[in-house]
């Protein structure tokens, strides 16, 4: 039936065909042989052809063209620029048979790698670019996987705007969107449901699980059904308030039933249960005794009204009455008392009976005045201000006007307003009785005058006389006082002759126990965050020490030296070294938690110039050496390396045989007289030469093109190098350690700083205080060298 789509549409079937993995989808516009010749692409100019390590596969006018997605194992669509998963690559990309020439399909994917440790802040693994290509086959591709920038990382800021489209048309509406400036680092997204069991498999298993962890998951469960239950209890009350509302309103107006939204409430409630229930929790939260309640209340759901009422008529008639001449005693409060305040005396003419408002006019001023509370509107004016007031808010919202359930609960919020202002209405009226009667008393002529704020005044004049009179007479032991300052002052010196505290320190304690509490908090507070500071320091110059440093800073800033992409040697290279380990002095350096913070101290800073000044002075020394020695360029490489697990490259020998020849170069600018530049300024003079080889090399529009003629001078530099100084062994290249990999990322990710974020870091480039003092101080070649023989570079 599946294979039939007329038939299996009429059912409401499914007919989408199943995606097979490996297959590729080509364009569907590659129907006619016109564009299928545009869209054809020669072997020589694809992608695949440029990062295969077999590239005789195919004849160079080979025509391959670009497909719109491939399906991977797990049946993801994945198109170019997609982030996928791949299986792992255990041999070269087989040579292609006669059976699958007819149609071959190559995908080339750029390589991430792995971070040592999971992201800090959200607790996921990170990858980065390693800048190397594989060419595979389609069903390589396990699935489709989500990276996301390390915004944190790269501080991203929202500065573009993006326009905002709807119904597929241009609105005048724009929006921000985040402007990414770190294209290296990712971060995986292992929460993702989509492809889970391939992602927890892809993941190494150091990075696998999180630093989440729940101690005791029945309490969390607990803590989850309480939360449910007061919520339950929340909607029960709001219930309770409701109906207090409207039985209030029937109070007052006399009806025999309130209409609106007191009826929907009823309503609601399906069961006599229901009803009871609410009744109940009304009458006690209105003050009955919980026997009157569980006596009462069970006894009319049962259907036993009846005996109710006769109990209660009994219960009066046994009752005395009280004679009519004499004065009745005081009335019991048997009948409930609402939350919704005292029902005030009716005055003047009765009301008529109560109904539920349907609109704003049929509304009393106070339940006005709580919509206009709600809205955060003016409260002052008449009925028919605050009604247009209203109604125009209501317009220009957009709002649909109030129901019945709306209606009964602002009432029912309008009387608890009342009700809270009424207990202080009632205070103030007797504060004034009470001051009334002060009055009538003092005055011998005229009717009673009502002076609360003098009485009050001479009331508390009064008082606090009193008050000095009776410390005066006792003697003051209140904070501050004269005296209690005397008995802390013998009772710090008493302290300080039993722990037999020196001098200087008894003095300090004498005069700081007479500070008040927060002075000596403060104090306080002071002198920790000094040790703290300090401690932190001593912590940074015990750690300065340790090998700790020197294997897992030292060594990486040696390197990155050495490494064949650095744009400068010198110039502004210390500045970038400094906010790249302050970005990530954890992941890439190692640098402990409790040093990091001074990881933008002038102490660190130097220590790091230090570095990288003593180690340009030893490579300047060896290239002297080498010079006279005739070395070639395989041991000049291996004696500068830093480490002995560094994995030299051909670019590597190719920036170092350049180097060899421009130091030579250099030393007959300065011997000549009157020479611009002395034996020390060498990397300066070597940075000045790469910048000009970039700016002529900048007109090039082609970025291929134009790395290839910058790095043109290297090449016939190894070239005539290995002519001069011929080698024996060329020694055999393996694969860079991931310790290397990260120095290579790391010049990349140095060149990429713009002034403006270089100007944000701490600190200022204190190389160029300090380098040229350690270097007369340290470098052995500020004595004159020997002349250096067999002629110049001249590449």
């Amino acid at each position: 039936m599946l294979d039939h789509r007329e038939h299996s549409a009429l059912l409401g079937l499914s007919s989408t065909p199943e995606r097979i993995p490996g297959t590729v989808s080509l364009p569907s516009t590659l129907r006619t042989a016109t564009a299928l010749a545009k869209a054809t692409i020669e072997w020589q100019n694809t992608q695949a052809f440029r990062h295969a390590l077999r590239r005789d596969d195919f004849a160079m006018d080979s025509a391959f063209v670009a497909a719109n997605y491939l399906v991977t194992r797990t049946g993801d669509s994945v198109s170019a620029g997609s982030y996928v998963a791949i299986c792992e690559i255990v041999q070269p990309f087989a040579r292609l048979g006669v059976d699958n020439v007819r149609a071959p399909a190559l995908v080339c994917v750029e390589l991430f790698e792995f971070d040592a440790t999971r992201h800090n802040t959200l607790d996921m693994p990170t990858v980065a670019r390693s800048s190397r290509y594989a060419v595979l086959a389609p069903s390589d591709i396990i699935c489709a996987v989500n990276l996301q920038h390390d915004c944190s990382r790269g501080r991203c800021a929202a500065a573009k705007t993006k326009d905002v489209y709807q119904e597929r048309e241009k609105t005048t509406q724009q929006k921000l969107q985040i402007a990414h400036s770190d294209n290296v680092h990712y971060i995986l997204n292992t929460q993702s449901l989509h492809n889970y069991r391939a992602l927890s498999e892809l993941i190494p298993y150091h990075l696998r699980g999180h630093r989440y962890h729940v101690p005791d998951e029945a309490q969390l469960r607990r803590q989850a059904a309480e939360g449910i239950r007061k919520r339950q209890k929340n909607q029960a009350q709001a219930q309770e308030d409701l109906l207090i509302s409207q039985i209030s309103d029937r109070a007052e107006g006399g009806s025999g039933l309130v209409q609106g939204s007191g009826t929907d409430l009823l309503n609601s409630l399906e069961t006599d249960g229901d009803l009871i229930n609410v009744l109940q929790g009304v009458l006690e939260r209105g003050g009955i005794g919980g026997s009157d309640t569980d006596s009462a209340i069970p006894e009319a759901a049962s259907g036993g009204m009846e005996n109710a009422a006769q109990s209660r008529q009994e219960r009066t008639d046994s009752e005395p009455l009280a004679s009519q001449h004499e004065d009745p005693p005081p009335a019991t409060h048997n009948a409930p008392v609402f939350a919704a305040g005292p029902k005030s005396k009716s005055k003047g003419k009765k009301k008529a009976s109560a109904t539920a408002p349907s609109n704003f006019k049929e509304c009393t001023i106070p339940v006005l005045q709580q919509f206009c509370r709600q809205y955060q509107l003016k409260l002052g004016g008449n009925k028919e201000a605050i009604v247009q007031r209203l109604n125009q808010h209501y317009t220009e919202s957009h709002i649909s006007q109030p129901n019945a359930v709306e209606f009964a609960t602002a009432s029912a919020e309008a009387q608890a307003h009342k009700a809270s202002q009424s207990g202080l209405a009632r205070k103030r009226k007797q504060d004034d009785m009470v001051d009334g009667d002060a009055a009538v008393v003092d005055s011998t002529a005229g009717p009673a005058k009502r002076r609360r704020g003098g009485q009050a005044n001479i009331s508390l004049q009064l008082t606090q006389e009193s008050m000095l009179r009776r410390c005066g007479r006792e003697g003051s032991t209140q904070p501050g006082s004269a005296r209690e300052k005397v008995r802390i002052r013998e009772f710090a010196a008493d302290k300080c002759a039993e722990y037999e505290l020196s001098g200087t320190d008894a003095k300090d304690i004498m005069r700081d126990s007479q500070l008040t509490t927060q002075e000596l908090l403060v104090i306080i507070l002071c002198k920790v965050a000094h040790n703290s500071v300090r401690n932190q320091e001593n912590g940074l110059n015990a750690y300065l020490k340790t090998s700790n440093f020197k294997d897992k800073v030292a060594i990486k800033l040696k390197t990155m030296l050495l490494d064949p992409g650095i744009p400068s040697y010198k110039n502004g290279f210390l500045e970038r070294v400094m906010r790249h380990i302050r970005l990530n002095a954890g992941p890439v350096y190692g640098i402990p938690l409790e040093v990091r913070e001074l990881v933008t101290s002038s102490v660190f800073a130097s220590v790091v110039s230090k570095v990288l000044t003593t180690f340009r002075s030893t490579v300047k020394a060896k290239l002297l050496h080498h010079w006279d020695a005739h070395s070639d360029i395989y041991t000049i490489v291996k004696d500068l390396s830093p480490s002995s697990s560094l994995e030299p490259s051909e670019e590597l020998w190719r920036r170092w045989a350049w180097v060899h020849y421009m130091y030579a170069d250099f030393q007959q600018v300065t011997s000549k007289p009157g020479a611009k530049y002395r034996d020390k300024d060498f990397w300066d003079w070597l940075d000045i030469q790469l910048e000009e080889r970039r700016s002529k090399c900048s007109n090039i529009a082609d970025d291929e093109e134009r790395a290839a003629h910058f790095n043109g001078v290297f090449e016939r530099a190894l070239t005539k190098h290995k002519k001069q100084f011929k080698p024996k062994v060329k020694p055999k290249t393996g694969r860079p350690l991931a310790w290397q990999r990260a120095v290579a990322l790391a010049v990349i990710e140095m060149h990429s700083y713009t002034q403006e974020e270089l100007a944000e870091s701490p600190g200022v480039d204190e190389e160029e205080h300090i380098s040229d003092q350690d270097e007369q101080d340290e470098d052995p070649e500020d004595q004159e060298p020997p002349e250096l023989q067999h002629g110049t570079s001249n590449i």
